[in-house]
């Protein structure tokens, strides 16, 4: 939960939560990560993929 405060107004922001799909993805994702935590690839190597991916459209 956020509050920010400016002159006049007080916004509350409260993110909605997780679905039930959402959660076991997130479950998924961070198992799949802590058995394999060196099978990522930084961001330079997908943006030079996504690249690459553009150019031979």
């Amino acid at each position: 939960m956020n509050i920010k405060s400016s002159q006049n107004t007080t916004c509350l922001k409260v993110d909605p939560p997780l679905t039930k799909p959402q959660q076991e993805e997130l479950d998924r994702r961070l198992e799949d990560y802590l058995a394999n935590p060196n099978d990522v690839l930084s961001w330079q190597e997908v943006k030079i993929a996504a690249i690459q991916e553009l150019k031979s459209c």
